[in-house]
């Protein structure tokens, strides 16, 4: 049976860490977190935190493991299910990565981070419909530069000038 101690409040030190890794301080973020471990070792947060780093680090094996501890304690944290499918993808398994974010879509649909990713990793696979589609369902819901780009980037690819152009 799952541990359920979800939605775990998020202590200041554990926003540390996650401030650390935004700011690609990994080794701070990291020694921090695995301190912290100590006191916090069922907050899903921290867990996937220090997944992302490892992920962010190119260590995607102790990325997976942090990732699935905290799928373990809340198996609907939505954004652990996405650092999931992007280790997949960025340890090169991208057809694994589009299946989880295809799950994680089925899901929560809504889910825009992983709608994006989804649409990257579709792009990156050659499926360049499928992506633009996955890019105006996200684009309906905020309009961002980095989904204009890669919006636009695709139709270019497609040699749709004006619709690239236009985007």
């Amino acid at each position: 049976m799952k541990k359920k101690s979800s939605y775990s409040k998020v202590d200041p030190q554990i926003i540390e860490v996650v401030s650390l890794a935004k700011g690609n301080e990994y080794a701070k973020a990291l020694t921090l977190g695995k301190r912290l471990l100590r006191k916090f070792d069922t907050n899903e947060v921290l867990l996937n935190t220090i997944g992302i780093i490892y992920r962010r680090l190119g260590k995607f094996k102790q990325a997976e493991f942090w990732t699935k501890r905290a799928l373990f304690i809340k198996d609907d944290f939505w954004a652990a299910h996405n650092n999931l499918a992007s280790i997949y993808y960025d340890s090169g398994n991208v057809q694994k990565a589009i299946l989880k974010y295809k799950w994680i879509l089925e899901k929560n649909p809504n889910y825009i981070e992983a709608r994006g990713n989804f649409a990257l990793a579709l792009k990156v696979t050659g499926r360049y419909d499928a992506a633009i589609e996955e890019y105006q369902r996200t684009f309906r819901v905020i309009k961002t530069s980095a989904i204009e780009f890669h919006m636009a980037a695709t139709f270019l690819t497609l040699g749709r000038f004006e619709q690239g152009w236009k985007s």
